[in-house]
């Protein structure tokens, strides 16, 4: 190339330069594109009895840079040098892998003599939080609590706290759902010392000093726990409901906000606000404002087709919610953006992610990406994960499916599946996908995806042989092998900078007439953005003031605004910081 261009006239080499220079550039995205190879995978050992399981349910970052492993299984099961044994029949685990040791520095067992399965987990700091449901009797901790009935099928939720102390830990409480006839803790989430449960119920839910009693064929909760250490109490309950039946899967906390997502059939009433039915099964997805011993919901918004959509988790960042699923209505409309499945038939479906901007009072879909298949095979997202403008997303396929520029196709039965997306503010395209390949029809499956520094992690399980980029590993157990695996992918950028909440400093709170802001010099601008919000997420008070280098003080007034529990919202440049505020 470079003695053929030196052959050439300088009016062709002029006319040709800029070609040449988007070619490069090109090329230089495409390469950047290349997905990253697969890591050497960890797995969790079953027993060698063939009637033992283990099954895996979620990872979680822990604060040392670890990796908490969260599911349930039967019998024994070894993490690497360390084995545990069922009391009973299914009991829950939590393990801790480490990969400066590139080992399993411990694992805890909970549960009792009945089936114990743990559904979902979320981690804050040194504490891990399990939910999921029961039978019999169960033990977590010095907590005890016995479901009604005498079978084995779990019909009873559960939330348990388990405390990380390094190179050991326990399980110090537990709450139980308590359910005249069925309850399940679904999902659970964590922000400070308030744990936040949401599952589906029937008959009357007894929480606390709390009743609920659900109304129709389908009723859900949200919950609130206090964490006092090694106790707990429980602080309010609200319930919805549906017409028909009503599932929430998957639920977050931000600064008080308290976002959940699910599937719905029928009719549903969230809060003040009601979903009509698409057809088929809808998904959800929900806001609900935490004012300290109370709540409301703040907005609820629905996406559907004339078949079935399905949400399986959802992610946050800053003032977005990332919603990942599927979906096999011909079309499915997620505010403006209509995705159209490319299934054969449509009932495989395709999956999709989704990003929703909440504004305060109301929130609005931004954009919709979808994973299409060109022939038969079924698609879902299990897991979305969020790093500044990288989404991580994580499921499984058959058959084919077409992931941006990525065309994936499984070897005989289920495939499980990573994918990376750049969220560029109107859309998000996909950058890469990544497959395994199992060697037999039994599947390969994910279960969660999280994001530490710039290494991905992949959780789930193998059903057979699979392979991670030539690395195979087999299963063992009739129910498959849980596994992490894991990518490095040094383009991920970290999120805007934000301040903790800690950095913002209000006095005297609570307050009547005036409240003293102070922030910490460092925040890289000159002028700061002061935004009071009420309980419902509307701003009721905003005001811009110069920041000095070195630091803010400033008086807030008070006046005319009613009592309750508000939060303060900091905004310097891309710092932001959110501090709750008391009014008395």
């Amino acid at each position: 190339m470079k003695h053929f261009f030196a052959a050439t006239p300088s009016w062709f080499r002029r006319l040709c330069a800029p070609w040449l220079t988007w070619t490069l550039l090109l090329a230089g995205l495409l390469a950047k594109a290349q997905a990253p190879a697969w890591q050497q995978p960890v797995l969790v050992a079953p027993g060698p009895n063939s009637s033992n399981y283990s099954v895996l349910t979620k990872a979680l970052p822990a604060a040392d840079g670890g990796v908490y492993l969260v599911g349930y299984f039967l019998g024994t099961v070894s993490f690497g040098s360390i084995s545990l044994t069922s009391a009973g029949l299914a009991d829950v685990y939590v393990a801790k892998w480490s990969p400066a040791a590139n080992d399993f520095v411990w694992a805890v067992r909970g549960g009792g003599t009945g089936n114990d399965y743990a559904r979902s987990a979320a981690s804050s700091g040194q504490q891990v939080y399990v939910s999921g449901d029961f039978s019999g009797t169960t033990v977590f901790g010095g907590s005890s609590f016995t479901a009604p009935g005498t079978g084995n099928t779990p019909n009873q939720g559960f939330v348990a706290k388990l405390a990380d102390a390094g190179t050991s830990a326990a399980f110090l409480w537990g709450r139980h759902l308590d359910s005249s006839l069925t309850s399940g803790a679904a999902a659970v989430a964590v922000e400070g010392s308030s744990v936040y449960v949401t599952g589906a119920f029937s008959g009357s839910l007894i929480v606390g000093s709390s009743q609920l009693t659900h109304v129709g064929r389908g009723g859900a909760y949200v919950v609130k726990i206090n964490d006092t250490g090694p106790f707990s109490s429980f602080v309010w309950a609200r319930q919805f409901s549906s017409s028909q039946d009503i599932y929430p899967k998957t639920i977050g906390v931000r600064a008080g906000s308290v976002y959940l997502a699910g599937d719905n059939y029928g009719q549903a009433l969230i809060g003040s606000t009601s979903l009509p039915s698409s057809g088929g099964v809808d998904m959800f997805v929900a806001k609900l404002a935490d004012a300290g011993s109370s709540a409301a919901f703040t907005w609820a918004y629905g996406a559907g087709g004339s078949a079935i959509e399905y949400t399986y988790d959802l992610a946050l960042s800053g003032s977005a919610v990332y919603l990942a699923g599927g979906f096999n209505s011909p079309t499915v409309s997620f505010g403006g953006t209509t995705l159209s499945s490319t299934s054969v038939p449509v009932s495989n479906g395709d999956l999709f992610v989704t990003k929703l901007e909440d504004a305060g009072a109301s929130a609005s879909f931004t954009w919709a990406t979808q994973g299409s298949a060109g022939g038969m095979g079924s698609k879902g997202a299990y897991s979305v994960a969020v790093s500044g403008a990288s989404v991580f997303i994580t499921g499984l396929f058959s058959g084919t499916v077409n992931l941006g520029g990525s065309t994936l196709t499984d070897a005989q039965g289920f495939d499980l599946f990573v994918a990376k997306l750049t969220d560029t503010g109107r859309s998000g395209p996909i950058d890469w996908a990544k497959q395994t390949q199992s060697a037999s029809s039994v599947h390969a499956y994910a279960r969660s995806v999280l994001v530490v520094g710039t290494t991905i992690y992949v959780a789930g399980g193998v059903g057979a042989p699979c392979s991670f980029d030539g690395t195979t590993v087999s299963a063992v157990g009739y129910n498959g092998t849980p596994f992490l695996a894991s990518l490095l992918d040094p383009t991920i950028t970290a999120a805007p900078a934000a301040r903790p909440a800690g950095s913002i400093s209000l006095h005297p709170n609570p307050a009547r007439a005036s409240t003293t802001v102070q922030l910490p010099a460092g925040a890289g601008a000159t002028q700061a953005t002061l935004t009071l919000l009420d309980a419902l997420g509307r701003a009721v008070r905003t005001e811009a003031v110069s920041l000095p280098a070195a630091g803010l003080r400033h008086e807030l007034r008070l006046t005319g605004l009613a009592p309750g529990v508000y939060a303060l919202r900091v905004q310097a440049g891309r710092t932001v910081a959110t501090q709750r505020l008391v009014v008395e």
